[in-house]
């Protein structure tokens, strides 16, 4: 009985995927895995600083997880640059391979637009594959850097950081995300 609770436990964590009806660690136990980073006014972005509860990150020892699983990045503007850690928890037994990536969000926050194609080049994850050692938590850095030549003027973009298990076997294949509100000033 018990092995089949955990396993139906483990079908509906990994059948979630990255439609608004995601529930992670920042919506399901608050918001002490989230930072919010803000361009300072010289276009740096407040490197990492990520503030984790690890009382919360003892209860997802069992679970993957990405954190932070939101971000606010306001006043961007031409030239503004900064750096950013997004963490992965492989709570696998063996080591886990978890790709990187920006992607268009499946829904949008409500008054954002979807960061259009001439930009999705600001976000860039660093490594892009990340080997994460069993039941521990890997960091990769992201990036976000505006071009110095592109227009932008008082918009609301939204764009996702996928990170999928790439060493998982069989047909489903899951996939975590991070949204990130890119506000222009």
């Amino acid at each position: 009985m018990k092995k089949v609770l955990i396993l139906l436990a483990l079908v509906t964590l990994f059948s979630l995927a990255c439609s608004n009806t995601y529930v992670g660690p920042n919506e399901k136990y608050g918001e002490d895995l989230q930072n919010v980073p803000v361009v300072t006014d010289n276009g740096v972005i407040p490197s990492s600083g990520l503030t984790i509860n690890y009382e919360t990150e003892e209860r997802m020892k069992d679970v993957i997880w990405i954190a932070p699983g939101k971000v606010n990045v306001d006043r961007l503007y031409p030239g503004a640059q900064g750096e950013y850690t997004l963490r992965i928890h492989n709570p696998k037994n063996v080591p886990s391979t978890f790709s990187i990536y920006r992607r268009s969000p499946d829904s949008l926050s409500e008054g954002y637009s979807a960061l259009p194609v001439q930009f999705q080049g600001w976000i860039t994850a660093t490594p892009s594959t990340l080997v994460v050692p069993a039941k521990s938590v890997g960091e990769t850095l992201i990036r976000v850097q505006v071009g110095f030549l592109d227009k932008v003027s008082k918009n609301k973009y939204e764009t996702w950081i996928g990170v999928m298990d790439v060493s998982q076997q069989g047909m489903v294949v899951n996939e975590l995300c991070s949204r990130w509100l890119l506000t222009t000033k």
